[in-house]
């Protein structure tokens, strides 16, 4: 190791993030080694997705050095970027929540065999008791089923 990279080594988080913002931005590979790890580690605790974590963490590094600037010198790096890390993470999990989807198998029928939801947005049940409306109602026929378009 070169003596430049042990003096680097040896710097604070916060001294480095001050370098970073004003004389060497290629010292934000030194960011990225010290934080790496451990923020997968977080990452992966935190979501259960290793793939996802590795993704994740790309972006914390993303954005963390976008808002370095940002960052107030006089406090703590690591409870910063743990911060952006937390963030992102939930935020992945949020998203992720949204997506989920639902087979027909799982929604299955009502055990009662009564369709309430349908019964109360198509109306009365009709002699066949599938909700819709007869189709001598409106006199308009829909020309796939025969029934009336809801």
């Amino acid at each position: 190791m070169s003596a430049e990279k042990a003096d680097v080594a040896k710097l604070s988080d916060e001294e480095l993030v001050r370098m970073v913002r004003t004389d060497d931005s290629e010292l934000y590979e030194e960011i990225v080694k010290r934080y790496q790890d451990r923020l997968y580690r977080y990452l992966r605790y935190l979501t259960n997705q290793p793939d996802a974590s590795e993704d994740i963490l790309q972006e914390v590094f993303i954005k963390a050095y976008r808002n370095l600037f940002g960052f107030n010198t006089k406090k703590k790096f690591s409870s910063w970027i743990y911060r952006i890390a937390h963030n992102e993470g939930v935020n992945h999990l949020k998203r992720t929540a949204r997506r989920k989807y639902v087979s027909w198998e799982e929604v299955g029928t009502p055990v009662d065999g009564n369709d309430k939801l349908n019964s109360q947005y198509y109306g009365k049940q009709n002699s066949h008791g599938n909700g819709k409306q007869n189709s001598h109602k409106s006199g308009k026929q829909n020309s796939h089923s025969g029934t009336t378009p809801v």
